[in-house]
């Protein structure tokens, strides 16, 4: 995540209050991770994606937290996923959650 996305993620749990911070971020994940497979998917890579998810797995459990020389962000073939997508989708999905609890 770039500097915006978290700018923007901040504002929205300020503006969702402290009630609401923590589903705005878990429902977020979630859609962050369905965008993802949904993006790996239309763009053919969902295997070479979950594989390079198990590299790095492996790599950080041995090496901490030393970025891995090829899966990086430096990497100009990795796919890049707007996550601002994913902040106003959980947005979304927070604000319809406290009208169904109200």
């Amino acid at each position: 995540m770039g500097g915006g996305d978290v700018k923007l993620i901040t504002a929205a749990g300020c503006i969702a209050g402290f009630s609401m911070a923590g589903p705005l971020l878990i429902l977020t994940s979630l859609a962050g991770g369905v965008m993802a497979i949904g993006f790996a998917l239309y763009h053919r890579r969902f295997k070479q994606t979950m594989v390079n998810v198990c590299t790095l797995a492996v790599h950080h459990r041995t090496s901490g937290l030393e970025p891995h020389p090829e899966l990086n962000l430096d990497n100009a073939q990795a796919l890049r996923l707007p996550y601002a997508l994913a902040i106003a989708a959980g947005s979304a999905l927070s604000f319809c959650l406290l009208i169904v609890r109200r």
